[in-house]
């Protein structure tokens, strides 16, 4: 049905400079725009980052720079 959300898989990536874990997704919703989806925690923050792609792979690779744009140790 419209508006109804879908799971997503998500899977371990490197998680860059910062450390901790990160880990990303990519949403393919039915009629709608596709999103690659990375949460990574650390000892100093939860940072979640949402690349409007449907790579995976350039789409895990921009949210790690965005998570050091936005977060320094």
């Amino acid at each position: 049905a419209a508006g109804q959300a879908s799971a997503v898989s998500m899977a371990k990536v490197p998680p860059g400079p910062l450390g901790g874990s990160t880990e990303c997704g990519l949403t393919a919703p039915a009629n709608s725009v596709p999103a690659v989806v990375c949460v990574s925690i650390d000892d100093s923050a939860i940072v979640f980052v949402a690349v409007y792609t449907d790579d995976l792979v350039s789409g895990t690779m921009l949210a790690t720079e965005l998570r050091g744009d936005v977060e320094h140790k």
